[in-house]
């Protein structure tokens, strides 16, 4: 599989997320500065766009624990045929992540501990919660409103 095209989707879904001014959206993407605490949102997301450009079945990780002294308490990241996919990771700024990573293998993802990993897609994940299907919903046409591929 090429990696490539993977890399542009992830840039383009993490540009548009970014331009949404944070008062329009309805998950905890808007409660903090991006890319600070909303991992698990913005991987969510990413699984549905991933999905609509033929990329099915991401999962999300969630891992705990990380860092070179365990001092990360929790981060989500996706896992896509063989690969980490990450738009958040640079908000731990001492580890000096870039904004998008898509590789095989991370060095920084392997001091987590996986505590779970399910389905990614947030319209499977909340298929049964509706009020959280709702804002993810929102979010996910705002955020598609601004993609630029």
């Amino acid at each position: 599989m090429e990696i490539e095209p993977i890399i542009q989707l992830a840039k383009a879904f993490r540009n548009a997320i970014v331009s949404v001014p944070k008062n329009e959206f309805e998950t905890g993407l808007g409660c903090t500065n991006f890319p600070h605490a909303c991992c698990d949102e913005a991987s969510l997301l990413l699984a549905a766009f991933l999905t609509d450009n033929g990329h099915e079945d991401s999962y999300r990780v969630h891992g705990i624990h990380g860092g070179s002294k365990e001092e990360l308490r929790t981060h989500v990241w996706l896992s896509y045929s063989g690969l980490i996919i990450d738009i958040t990771a640079d908000q731990f700024i001492s580890y000096e992540q870039p904004p998008i990573i898509v590789v095989p293998e991370s060095n920084f993802h392997k001091t987590f501990e996986i505590e779970s990993k399910e389905v990614a897609d947030f319209r499977v994940k909340f298929e049964n919660d509706l009020n959280c299907l709702s804002s993810f919903s929102h979010d996910y046409e705002r955020v598609l409103s601004r993609v630029a591929v």
